[in-house]
């Protein structure tokens, strides 16, 4: 394969425009393997008519599939079917990101191309349907070459990679960090009059979707017990944002707790804050790219004990930040005022510790592009 440009399809999730974990993830990974001479293109499901946004950087071609409805949390899209068949003989080498249901089906119907699972999350919540989905899932992963998973955690206690664990190695998932550092000095007028307003205030973070696993009600239920100088802000958009805003002002908790919704960039309000909690206590939760993130700005973190998942990995025994039960207001409230006022120590810690080497996505291609040259030298 010497000389010879490796060619990639990566069956995605949502196009560039919808920036979740993974949607962020494969988009730095895509640019990072372009810039590197992979020629590396994503077929993905088209969910918002504004697709690009210049604070993202996109160095590679993208299929937009028009979704057509979601089937338990899993979108379902002619077009991307469509798109699969039009463009799938261009390329070497199948690149799935699970869990996505549609393109792991499809890519059984390419039995002569290389496949490449990247295990981001086991099915969780979704029980009934997985029943009768499982079959198709273990014929797809019998199927592919190798299984990234993206923290030896999620290897050690995933039931549904249990079977597979022979064909399964550790990658981890990476951050573009330039990016991060350029986009944290990127200003808006939002963000300063934020900046302006709350000067004197201890900033707590949190951010995601506003969804039932990221358990953002734990963290606001810790500001009873929070000084006053202190202000939660939780910036996300999702289903449970009408739920969060009743907590909030039942408890009469609207000048210790900020929901912010429609943050177009996130990164200013990372360096300014002085921790961030990621509250989720449910498995969905594999990775928390957002804590990779947060601590690439040398910010302290605070995580539920998810010993099962990445976030375990990452924030083993609380090495940056704490590990406590979230679900305990006082208990939670208690880490965060330790950790506030230890943050110095904490941010020496992650600095100098090998978490900003290993998950920078320069590693993360590095390790992909030998995978890459490996599997296509065995099967010549």
């Amino acid at each position: 394969m010497t000389g010879k440009e490796i060619k990639v399809l990566h069956l995605g999730k949502f196009c560039p425009g919808f920036f979740g974990g993974i949607e962020i993830f494969t988009n730095d990974l895509l640019n990072s393997l372009n810039n590197k001479g992979v020629k590396a293109d994503l077929l993905c499901f088209l969910k918002k008519k504004s697709l690009t946004s210049d604070k993202y950087e996109i160095k590679y071609k993208y299929y937009l599939s028009k979704v057509n409805f979601i089937l338990n949390s899993a979108p379902i899209s002619f077009e991307y079917v469509l798109n699969f068949l039009k463009f799938i003989n261009s390329y070497d080498i199948i690149h799935i990101h699970s869990p996505n249901p549609l393109a792991e089906v499809l890519s059984l119907l390419c039995d002569n191309k290389i496949k490449v699972c990247h295990w981001h999350s086991d099915i969780v919540k979704q029980k009934i349907s997985y029943f009768f989905y499982r079959p198709l899932q273990k014929k797809f992963l019998n199927s592919v070459h190798k299984i990234i998973a993206t923290s030896p955690n999620y290897i050690m206690y995933s039931q549904q990679l249990k079977s597979f664990r022979k064909k399964i190695i550790f990658i981890p998932a990476g951050v573009d960090v330039e990016r991060i550092l350029r986009l944290s000095e990127s200003k808006d007028k939002s963000f300063v009059t934020f900046e302006r307003r709350f000067k004197n205030k201890k900033i707590i973070l949190s951010v995601g979707r506003l969804t039932y696993y990221k358990n953002f009600e734990y963290l606001i239920n810790s500001a009873e017990y929070l000084p006053e100088d202190y202000l939660i802000v939780i910036i996300g958009n999702g289903q449970e944002y009408s739920k969060l805003k009743k907590i909030i002002n039942e408890k009469k908790l609207n000048k210790k707790v900020l929901l912010l919704r429609n943050v177009k960039n996130v990164y200013p309000y990372m360096k300014k804050c002085e921790i961030f909690v990621l509250p989720s206590t449910y498995r969905t939760e594999a990775l928390g790219l957002v804590i990779i993130e947060a601590l690439m700005l040398g910010k302290p973190i605070i995580t539920h004990k998810l010993k099962s998942t990445g976030v375990g990995f990452i924030n083993k025994n609380g090495q940056f930040g704490q590990m406590v039960d979230v679900r305990d207001p006082k208990l939670l409230s208690k880490a965060i005022k330790y950790v506030v006022s230890n943050k110095d120590m904490f941010t020496n810690k992650i600095l100098h510790s090998d978490i900003i080497k290993m998950y920078n996505i320069e590693y993360a291609t590095n390790q992909l592009i030998n995978l890459y040259k490996n599997l296509l030298k065995e099967n010549e």
